[in-house]
């Protein structure tokens, strides 16, 4: 049974109210619906009630205070078959009443009895005026003007009393409840219908567990339509189950599990405000079986959940995540569905890395403005303006490298794995014990000739380098490099990679007697040593 039949007794005197569905009724809107019936007012009330329900089995009033408690009520006239319901209002009123007048001390000597009002004017160190004061008070009142600090006694028969200002007062004054101040203070100067919308608006908003996990109860408040299909989704993926919508409207939302023996169902409504909603039905109990390919898992769910993962490691596997949901959310997602999630994040990240490029400028600037002698050159493709390659270095490691670094400069690339590609090319030096120190990083657009004079260029100008002293540069035998060094350090020694040269050595010459030999030949510290070690790969293989 879920219409009812609603009654307002008043006096002696029972008027029907109307009929009300149990899955939209509240004890607010039950007040309104009274207050309108009886006054034809259709403002929102703003004195609070009492609400009684009169329960005709047992001739007692049942309080209703909550929705939980008017649910209560619905079910216990539904289990007696009764579809009628009278309900009984009563406002708070708060009428302050003195206190007992103390006894009178009968002493003897005489003590004059002490009043309530005697009793407050002496806590306010007051002194009355006596009967002879009030004569000499009238007396200077008839032939002086009253003063402006003096209170002016006014006759009651030489005033028309408006009658109907008077009625006004007297009912402000019935319907009087005394309250804290700090109820009625707020920081927005907000219009009487937003107070009044604010003060019936009253409900537990929804706050996830401490552990994350989603759980309902009667009375919870989401902020919006949209916030509470979202927490419903993540709730059907967190228990395993598929939820259908009965009701899907501006003002309506009602879930209930897809599993035909299953008895879960939840309903909110609407409130005043038209934008929150409030859970009023809550059949929390599941009698169905989990669902591990659950359809609420889609592309843009599961990219909101891993974004950050793949973000850190974008060249991640697919099947890694898929592990991790099904350990994490216990759900299973096909490989499709979890490649197309990560190309969703990777496209996120990707417009990311677009913004960041924007403030490169910027960040040249605040280099300059606050680390002196700093080298920052940035380099833009024409006709629009496109980053191409920016060349860094600070002052610390140029001196650094000029006044307590070996004479050697080492110079290598690695690609970038971002959304963007590109190369970053690097030199660095060996401080006293022999220990990396960086020189100075060049971004690039890839790792050609033109890129490497381009950026061993802004390192001769920056490092002003004196011709007369040796300086040897290391690399990987790049053909780029050996050219651009050619042009820019003509002077310079020219070596290579160990690492780099018996990676192409080994190509040919297989074996861990050529490695070994190798190794000991490269890390000999005098000629002799070396000369040795070659004669000996030359014993086995002239050409190696």
């Amino acid at each position: 049974m879920d219409i009812f039949n609603i009654a307002v007794q008043t006096g002696d005197k029972v008027v029907e109210v109307g009929e009300c569905d149990v899955d939209h009724i509240s004890p607010i809107t039950l007040i309104h619906a009274i207050c309108q019936k009886l006054s034809g007012n259709c403002d929102v009330p703003t004195v609070d009630y009492h609400v009684w329900a009169q329960i005709p089995w047992c001739g007692e009033k049942y309080g209703v205070c909550s929705d939980s408690e008017l649910l209560e009520l619905f079910s216990r006239f539904e289990e007696r078959g009764l579809d009628k319901i009278v309900f009984e209002l009563e406002d708070y009123c708060y009428v302050p009443t003195p206190p007992e007048e103390p006894p009178v001390l009968d002493v003897e000597g005489g003590y004059d009895p002490i009043g309530w009002c005697e009793m407050e004017a002496e806590q306010l160190n007051y002194e009355g005026d006596s009967e002879q004061d009030d004569e000499n008070d009238d007396e200077a009142g008839s032939e002086e003007e009253c003063p402006q600090n003096e209170v002016l006694i006014i006759d009651e028969e030489s005033v028309e009393v408006d009658n109907d200002i008077t009625q006004e007062c007297m009912d402000f004054f019935e319907g009087y409840q005394s309250k804290s101040g700090d109820e009625y203070f707020t920081d927005s100067e907000l219009e009487p219908d937003q107070v009044r919308i604010a003060k019936l608006v009253k409900g537990q908003p929804f706050k996830r567990m401490v552990d994350g996990v989603i759980s309902f109860h009667i009375g919870q408040i989401f902020n919006s339509k949209e916030h509470m299909r979202e927490i419903f989704k993540e709730y059907a993926i967190q228990e395993g189950i598929e939820l259908k919508r009965v009701k899907n409207d501006k003002v309506r939302q009602t879930y209930k599990c897809g599993a035909d023996t299953c008895g879960w169902r939840a309903h909110a409504s609407c409130m005043i405000d038209g934008v929150t909603f409030m859970l009023k039905t809550l059949s929390d109990q599941h009698d169905c079986h989990r669902v591990y390919h659950n359809k609420e898992t889609k592309v843009k769910w599961i990219a909101s959940k891993f974004e950050k993962l793949v973000k850190s490691y974008p060249s991640i596997n697919v099947r890694v995540i898929g592990d991790l949901f099904r350990e994490t959310y216990k759900v299973s997602v096909d490989i499709r569905t979890l490649y197309r999630a990560k190309n969703r994040a990777l496209k996120e990240l990707a417009k990311d890395h677009g913004k960041c490029f924007g403030y490169l400028k910027r960040y040249a600037f605040m280099l300059n403005q606050t680390n002196p002698g700093v080298s920052v050159h940035i380099c833009t493709q024409a006709p629009q303006p496109t980053f191409q390659r920016i060349f860094l270095s600070f002052e610390p490691q140029k001196v650094g490298f000029l006044e307590g670094c070996k004479p050697f400069i080492g110079v290598d690339g690695c690609h970038l794995k971002g959304p963007f590609g590109g190369v970053l090319l690097s030199t660095v030096s060996l401080d006293a014990n022999s220990g990396l120190f960086p020189l100075a990083v060049c971004i690039c657009e890839k790792e050609t000739q033109d890129s490497w004079e381009w950026f061993l260029n802004n390192l001769k100008i920056y490092l002003n380098y004196p011709e007369g002293r040796k300086l040897t540069f290391m690399s990987d035998r790049q053909k780029g490099v050996i050219d651009a060094l050619e042009v820019h350090f003509p002077f310079a020694h020219r070596r290579y990679c160990a690492r780099h040269i018996y990676a192409n050595f080994k190509l040919t010459y297989k074996g861990h007697h050529y490695k070994k030999l190798f190794w000991r030949a490269a890390r000999s510290f005098n000629i002799y040593d070396f000369k040795t070690c070659m004669e000996e790969i030359g014993i086995i293989n002239l050409a190696a």
